[in-house]
């Protein structure tokens, strides 16, 4: 978390994978992976009046926001190599993968309020109604996919 003036924003990630590998037969081995990715935002910014610049800036305001996603991917391999008279290599892989990926977010602002204490800006329903903003919706990175894919190396 880090504070710039009186501006507030969390954020949480966590990230990271596990990865396994058996071999089954002399010459089979079958590998998998899963993969992870989450994230959480959260943020207050507040706008104070600034009468010295020249245009004069007289109006205060809010803006809180939250967001999370995550995403994850699941791998799954079987292999088999073999060599024929010490020159000539095969190798065969089939595989199958998922994958998900989903975010969102909201936020919300208004301005004019009628103090300019932090703890009265802070909430949004303390400010003027006819100034009231919001946004959100998901993130465009809606995927969900299954997938097989064979390889063959000669």
């Amino acid at each position: 978390m880090f504070q710039l003036g009186l501006d507030h924003l969390c954020r949480f990630r966590a990230f990271g994978s596990v990865y396994a590998e058996a071999r089954i037969a002399d010459k089979v081995t079958a590998k998998s992976t899963f993969g992870f990715d989450v994230v959480g935002r959260r943020g207050l910014y507040i706008g104070r009046p600034q009468p010295e610049y020249v245009e004069g800036n007289f109006i205060n305001g809010s803006t809180s926001l939250f967001q999370q996603s995550y995403q994850w991917n699941f791998t799954n391999t079987i292999g088999y190599k073999e060599t024929f008279n010490d020159i000539h290599n095969v190798e065969a892989l089939v595989g199958v993968e998922a994958l998900e990926a989903f975010g969102e977010i909201f936020g919300a602002g208004r301005q004019r309020f009628p103090f300019e204490t932090t703890g009265i800006i802070s909430y949004l329903n303390a400010g003027n109604q006819g100034t009231s903003s919001n946004y959100g919706g998901p993130q465009p990175i809606l995927v969900h996919r299954w997938g097989a894919y064979p390889r063959f190396i000669f």
